[in-house]
């Protein structure tokens, strides 16, 4: 019963997502939902915290613990789950698209499965039950800096202006098609 109010708040979140995403950019919804979804991994941790640690307050941590997760899914599901793999069909020049693409896909779903194992074991624990949304709160504390510091807005920008800016004015296009392109820039 409680995946259905987590798959209505990812579905809407997403529905947002799709609205805008064009309209305000990518960074703008990625820089805007990180520092929620740090807040509702906070709320979690602390409502885990009650769980774990204040017997007679462990109703109250189940909610807090749940709101927490709404919170960081609603975030979540506006800009991170689907803006990254938008901006990752976008960052990359045309010669390596597809090996690129491959290789992101494959380090997330690794990565994924790393997170899921880990994040399993460390349930069994009390301190870890709290710790683990800890780390994910700081992870996404680390995801927004990285996207504030270094990553460029994609929106309606040619790949070659995209690739200046991550890669600097040394970029030179690979193959014709990209050449082709650049000389419109």
């Amino acid at each position: 019963m409680l995946n259905i109010p987590l798959a209505f708040v990812n579905a809407i979140g997403t529905l947002i997502s799709a609205v805008y995403i064009d309209k305000f950019g990518r960074r703008f919804l990625m820089l805007r939902s990180l520092p929620v979804a740090t807040i509702g991994w906070i709320i979690t941790a602390t409502g885990m915290y009650f769980v774990q640690y204040k017997a007679n307050n462990s109703d109250r941590g189940t909610y807090t613990a749940f709101s927490g997760i709404i919170i960081f899914l609603a975030s979540f599901s506006i800009g991170m789950s689907s803006t990254p793999w938008t901006v990752n069909a976008e960052i990359y020049p045309l010669h390596v698209i597809g090996t690129a693409n491959s290789l992101s896909t494959t380090t997330n779903w690794a990565t994924n499965f790393v997170v899921a194992t880990v994040f399993l074991l460390m349930l069994d624990s009390k301190l870890g039950s709290v710790l683990c949304f800890v780390i994910l709160a700081v992870m996404a504390v680390l995801a927004w800096l990285f996207i504030y510091l270094l990553l460029p807005e994609t929106a309606e920008k040619p790949i070659n202006q995209i690739l200046r800016e991550i890669l600097g004015d040394t970029y030179k296009p690979a193959c014709q098609s990209e050449t082709v392109e650049s000389e419109g820039d």
